[in-house]
């Protein structure tokens, strides 16, 4: 048996301090939690705050950077007093396009860039595809430019003095001296939206600007490189398009009934279209020929079906017979290539000059290509074919098409 021992204290001393070494403990790790606790709001709040401000700045930035709302700032038709975007989407460096070794460059050929669907005061990206359009004819040494329409939203033009035509058109390009000084000018197309202003407007403007080349709704050009001939076709296709001739059609439009109007023209589509076919027949001897419209034949974008088929079964059957290489359009807010494999011809649409807008609807018949981006195409045509490069905003090379055409001799016995 264990003797008993007197309590001296020593025990109780060492449960107090036992107990208060637990009391404090508890206390630091109470108080780690706690920073913890408070240091993990104060970065969620600082996310939120960084997030929020950024949201703000961004929210801040005109359309013409953001991309959101991107025409918000569009002035109505024909205003005089218009806010032009002067921003970029996106950062440029010429040093970086590799374009120019996607092309030979030969002697006797013809280089030029195409873009439709544009005439935004510089906004939606529009100034950034018109640098890009310079880079490119920097590098090409381009012949002209062709404009596929819409170059004035949204209400076309009804005289050729209106603020738009700078704000739009020569305060985005014209700054460049390799879209300023091509020889041959900017080729031009009547487009839709022209057509809710005057067309007489557009025609007036190529008479007293000879950079904007539009000698008539319908016209063709022979050009000659050397050795090289090219037949290059301008036709008016807005006639051409049943829905815009039906009553309850764009019922704001007062001027689809003036004296140049929409309506006015529909009597004149067979003479059109008779007009193509002398035109292509006339020149039958030469083999590369192109031929440009505002609406597409094929497209596979938001305005498929809107022709109700007269396109492919009116002007298709002629660019076929004749063996035309190239067909280019707008209209369609995007970049398209169409091909069957059975066609002589090749369908480019060039449409996001600025807003791009309208979605994927279903393939029309021969798709090989779509891209909702902004964008043109750069093209190169000689004896040996044309060849097609589709480029969107930021200078990348998204495509390169080959078309090749028939001999001289191949095209004339064709017809």
């Amino acid at each position: 048996m264990l003797p008993d021992v007197e309590n001296d204290g020593a025990g109780d001393s060492f449960d107090r301090v036992r107990q208060r070494h637990s009391v404090v403990s508890y206390a630091l790790s109470f108080f780690r939690g706690y920073c913890r606790v408070l240091c993990l709001a104060s970065c969620l709040l600082l996310t939120m705050l960084v997030i929020a401000s950024t949201y703000s700045a961004l929210s801040a930035l005109p359309p013409t950077l953001s991309g959101a709302g991107c025409d918000v700032l569009l002035a109505p038709g024909h205003a005089q007093n218009r806010t032009t975007g002067i921003g970029f989407c996106v950062q440029h460096n010429a040093a970086l396009s590799t374009l120019n070794r996607k092309f030979s460059v030969p002697a006797d050929s013809f280089r030029f860039v195409v873009v439709g669907d544009f005439g935004r005061d510089g906004l939606c990206c529009q100034r950034d595809v018109a640098v890009e359009m310079a880079i490119a004819c920097a590098q090409l040494n381009c012949s002209w430019v062709l404009n596929v329409g819409d170059a004035f939203y949204n209400d076309g033009l009804l005289q050729p003095s209106e603020a738009q035509v700078d704000t739009s058109w020569r305060d985005v390009y014209l700054v460049y001296p390799e879209l300023r000084t091509t020889p041959y000018g900017w080729f031009s197309v009547l487009g839709n939206h022209e057509y809710r202003g005057s067309a007489g407007a557009l025609l007036q403007l190529a008479a007293e600007d000879k950079r904007f080349v539009m000698p008539d709704r319908n016209y063709s050009k022979v050009l000659q490189a050397g050795a090289f001939k090219l037949l290059f076709v301008v036709l008016d296709t807005s006639p051409m398009i049943p829905v815009y001739h039906q009553d309850n059609f764009e019922a704001d439009n007062k001027m689809l009934n003036a004296s140049d109007g929409i309506r006015t023209q529909w009597a004149r589509v067979p003479a059109q279209l008779a007009w193509l076919r002398d035109t292509l027949a006339a020149h039958s001897d030469i083999a590369v020929k192109i031929v440009c419209g505002h609406h597409p034949v094929y497209t596979s974008g938001s305005h498929y079906g809107e022709d109700q088929g007269f396109l492919r079964q009116y002007l298709a059957p002629v660019l076929e017979e004749f063996k035309v290489a190239v067909y280019f359009s707008g209209h369609d807010h995007n970049l398209q290539y169409h091909h069957k494999s059975a066609s002589a011809v090749y369908y480019f649409g060039s449409a996001a000059g600025s807003k791009v807008e309208g979605s994927f609807v279903q393939p029309d018949d021969g798709l090989r290509f779509f891209e909702q981006v902004n964008g043109f195409l750069a093209v190169q045509a000689s004896a040996a074919g044309v060849r097609v490069a589709v480029v969107d905003y930021t200078g990348l090379v998204l495509l390169i098409v080959d078309v090749p055409v028939a001999s001289a001799a191949q095209a004339a016995a064709s017809t």
